[in-house]
């Protein structure tokens, strides 16, 4: 129902769902969860076929895409849609490039259960070595993100459960609260990659396969949908002139590979100005970070705006 982010102690910013009149921010939900969803929605459409095989190679015709499996079915269509996440086999095989890097910090997600239930309240504070997060899930159970250097992470991922435990009262915020045990634990690189173009012959690129960000505030998923959005938006408007349409691909091109693209490469700008901001340890940077913050937090109508753009309203 609310998100708090601050550096120093007292000098915080809230959002808050009522401050945009819905019942929730977001929420958090297991990626597992999510892909069971969609393949028991998927099996109620008769018009929908499901391959359990890779793709192995992939043609591109003047009126569509020829595939073939990995186990020597083909498949012949008139658009192709990589969705298949950042290590895409789509795009690759459409020949489409990326610019990427990897951030010197890495992420470590704990999941841990609590005494009691979590407070529905996500925070995150800034330090120089990267944030340290937390965000309830169901009844007791929560997730902890720490950001730090790879071999900080990988001593961390080492320790024992009552070693880490230790550690996280040590140096995560003391408003956790108090922790049972911990459940799992998993590291994870970060990566910051934007695919040379959305749509190159009949392939178009959505989510993680046309973009990933520093995952601040979950505006990647955010980010994953609001393709399809786009994307649908396009088809729904001129897929009555025919999927082979000049009219629908020349909007594709305009209104998803053009603005929309631009639309996610501004956010990803945004996100990354967050990242290298605060990591920057200079005094007269750090106050001004803590300035923001305290503007921000009296901003108003600014405010209500950051809150629904960055709920995907």
């Amino acid at each position: 129902s609310s998100l708090k982010v601050w550096e120093t102690e007292g000098l915080e910013t809230t959002f808050n769902a009522s401050q945009i009149s819905q019942p929730t921010l977001g929420h958090v939900v297991e990626n597992r969860l999510v892909q069971w969803a969609c393949r028991q929605r998927i099996a109620q459409f008769n018009n929908v076929t499901i391959f359990a095989d890779s793709l192995n190679t992939l043609l591109h015709t003047s009126s569509g895409v020829m595939l073939e499996l990995e186990q020597g079915q083909h498949i012949n269509a008139t658009w192709i849609i990589g969705a298949e996440g950042a290590n895409s086999k789509v795009r690759q095989l459409t020949g489409i490039g990326t610019r990427a890097w990897q951030y010197q910090q890495q992420a470590l997600g704990i999941v841990v259960e609590l005494s009691e239930p979590a407070i529905e309240q996500t925070w995150q504070q800034f330090f120089p070595s990267g944030p340290r997060a937390f965000l309830p899930m169901y009844d007791n159970f929560s997730a902890l993100i720490w950001y730090d250097s790879a071999p900080r992470l990988q001593a961390l991922s080492e320790l024992s459960e009552s070693q880490l435990l230790n550690e996280i009262i040590a140096h995560f915020p003391n408003r956790i609260q108090s922790i049972e045990r911990i459940v799992n634990k998993a590291q994870f690189p970060l990566t910051r990659m934007h695919a040379d173009s959305y749509l190159k012959q009949r392939t178009i690129l959505v989510g993680d396969a046309a973009h990933t960000v520093n995952p601040l505030a979950g505006q990647g998923v955010n980010m994953g949908f609001v393709d399809v959005i786009k994307m649908l938006e396009v088809f729904d408007e001129y897929h009555s002139k025919g999927l082979n349409s000049q009219a629908l691909i020349q909007a594709l091109q305009q209104d998803f590979n053009t603005l929309h693209r631009q639309r996610n490469r501004l956010m990803m700008s945004a996100l990354e100005g967050i990242y290298q901001g605060f990591k920057q340890t200079s005094k007269p940077i750090k106050a001004l970070r803590n300035l923001g913050l305290v503007v921000a937090q009296n901003s108003g109508f600014l405010k209500h705006e950051v809150i629904r753009f960055a709920a995907g309203l």
